[in-house]
């Protein structure tokens, strides 16, 4: 019962803020995070326990398998060189900054880490969102900025699986969490060469059969899913990596654009909630403290970490109106940051006035880059 009322208050609530936030045009993840701080902190009427956290994992689980299906070695192969150099290249050089930035704001080296990683990543779902707004999805900068995306979300994963290898976050010899890194990475290239080889010798016939019902296509895909994710739990890797790594087999099928499609909406259902758990375990009390930190995070968000891909692309010799559009659309955090941060606390590697930071820090630049990015246009003009 304590569930479904914590669910129910869960969801109204984020109905109401992202109602809200429609009006004024802000994004539906700052509305849900600031729904989970006025059921949380604020109202203090709900708390997570073991059944919510279960339900926000579950969220981030399909998100990162939705992630998968848009990663098909098609899409990679045409965009491949410019994902490889300015991925590679506005990761490494964001995060450097990033964590100079953490360093001279008086962080230890492990939050510095932290934060560094949630400025380096941008949010593909609010981006392409945007950009499909714009009817821009088909212009070069467009394209550019999905290769972005693509490698960004290839160096979450490696992220996630580096959490997944450091275990407890306990204190342990450098030996044996070279050993659990290691690991961690041998179960994900191994699973990664299951999941391509079943895609291309065992799933094809049987999705192609089950394409004629859309509800056995839509069990199918789920069962798929969660397959892959136990097979994950085996190596010891986290559910996300499974996911994705699942995502990724079915991306290559003919049926994985009607697959995004369906799984979309229950997709969306668990992400709120994810989101506004996230918002429930913000301390207000932190806001106090950090918000400094957070204005200058945000500020190199917004502005240094576009320069950075404007002078990258600059170099590859694209335009400047190509660079310029695609620089300004990276100028917010991703909400991979989010479960990044989120998977950290729970290893015990940062506390939680790091993760409210990076909370206020999304919602930040993620409000403002909206706007930015609808008015693109008229910023290249100034």
């Amino acid at each position: 019962l304590q569930l479904l009322l914590d669910l129910g208050f869960i969801v109204i609530t984020a109905a109401i803020f992202a109602f809200l936030g429609k009006l004024i045009r802000m994004r539906s993840i700052v509305g849900y995070v600031l729904a989970g701080m006025l059921l949380g902190p604020v109202l203090q009427l709900v708390e997570i326990d073991a059944s919510l956290a279960t339900i926000s994992e579950l969220g981030i689980a399909l998100l990162l398998f939705l992630v998968g299906l848009e990663l098909s070695l098609e899409k990679v192969k045409d965009l491949g060189r410019v994902a490889l150099v300015l991925g590679g290249l506005q990761v490494l050089l964001t995060a450097a900054g990033g964590f100079t930035l953490a360093q001279l704001l008086g962080f230890s080296a492990m939050e510095a880490l932290s934060l560094a990683a949630t400025t380096a990543f941008s949010s593909t779902v609010v981006v392409i969102k945007l950009l499909d707004q714009k009817g821009a999805m088909n212009r070069l900068y467009a394209r550019i900025s999905v290769a972005l995306f693509l490698a960004q979300d290839i160096i979450v994963i490696a992220g996630l699986t580096i959490l997944s290898g450091l275990g407890s976050g306990e204190p342990i010899a450098i030996s044996l969490l070279a050993r659990n890194l290691l690991q961690a990475f041998a179960g994900m290239v191994l699973i990664l060469v299951v999941v391509l080889v079943a895609a291309k010798y065992l799933l094809p016939k049987p999705f192609a059969w089950a394409a004629r019902s859309p509800d056995t296509v839509f069990i199918w895909a789920l069962c798929w899913c969660f397959l892959i994710v136990l097979l994950a739990h085996q190596f010891h890797l986290s559910v996300e990596i499974g996911a994705f790594l699942a995502g990724i087999a079915i991306a290559q099928l003919p049926i994985h654009e009607d697959l995004h499609r369906r799984l979309h909406p229950l997709m969306t259902f668990f992400i709120a909630v994810f989101l506004v758990t996230l918002g429930i375990k913000m301390e207000l009390s932190d806001f106090a403290s950090i918000w400094p930190a957070a204005l200058a995070i945000s500020g190199f968000v917004l502005l240094l970490k576009p320069v950075i891909v404007f002078s990258i692309l600059a170099r590859m010799r694209f335009s400047q109106y190509t660079a310029f559009q695609a620089a300004v659309a990276t100028g917010q955090v991703s909400e991979f940051a989010f479960i990044l941060l989120a998977l950290g606390a729970t290893t015990g590697l940062i506390e939680g006035h790091i993760v409210s930071l990076g909370g206020l820090v999304g919602m930040t630049t993620i409000a403002v880059s909206s706007y930015l990015i609808l008015h693109s246009e008229a910023l290249y003009r100034i």
